[in-house]
C-alpha cells in the first residue's frame, strides 16, 4: 500500500498535537507526534519568523518536505506530526538535515 500524506492545518490540530503527543529533540528538529485513527500519515510543519523572510521559511518547508517523501517507507504509519526545524538549520546541508530526520524515525520504531 502507498503511504499517504496528509497536511496538518488547522491551529487547533496543532495545538493538540503540542499537549497530548510525545516530544522529541534533537540538533536540528523538535518533533511532536502521536498515534493516529486513519492509515494516513498527517504532517505539519512549523517554521517561526526568527528563521527569516518568507522566501527562506518556505525553503525550508519545501527541504522538510523533500526529505519527509524521499524516506516515506521509513516512517510508520499512522502517525501525526509536527516538525519544527532549530534556528541552525538553513545552514546545514541536506544531507545532515536527512541524517538526523532519520535517526528520529529509527528511535520510533
Amino acid at each position: 500500500m502507498v503511504k499517504k500524506i496528509i497536511s496538518i492545518k488547522k491551529r487547533r490540530d496543532f495545538l493538540d498535537l503540542r499537549e497530548i503527543g510525545k516530544k522529541i529533540s534533537t540538533k536540528f528538529f523538535i518533533v511532536y507526534f502521536k498515534k493516529n485513527i486513519n492509515e494516513n500519515i498527517n504532517l505539519g510543519i512549523t517554521v517561526s519568523k526568527k528563521h527569516g523572510n518568507a522566501v527562506k521559511r518556505n525553503y525550508l518547508k519545501r527541504v522538510i518536505r523533500a526529505i519527509f517523501i524521499k524516506n516515506i517507507n521509513e516512517i510508520p504509519d499512522k502517525l501525526k506530526i509536527e516538525m519544527i526545524p532549530k534556528k541552525k538549520d538553513i545552514k546545514s546541508s541536506f544531507k545532515q538535515l536527512e541524517e538526523d530526520f532519520l535517526g528520529i524515525f529509527n528511535n520510533l520504531r
